[in-house]
């Protein structure tokens, strides 16, 4: 079996929230396409190993 966590690259911005200077945002949790993938974490319950898996490679 394997577990994974999928971290988005771009913050969404919540309601009522104030944009911060120097973070980028999508255009909120439906813009698939803009948010991005900053990495993948996963865990192989057999082997009992983790693995991240990022951008550059």
């Amino acid at each position: 079996m394997l577990i994974y966590d999928v971290e988005i690259a771009k913050a969404v911005q919540g309601k009522g929230e104030t944009r911060i200077d120097g973070v980028q945002y999508c255009k909120g949790w439906t813009d698939y396409a803009g948010m991005g993938v900053a990495c993948v974490c996963a865990y192989d319950v057999n082997e009992a190993r983790y693995r991240v898996f990022m951008q550059d490679g």
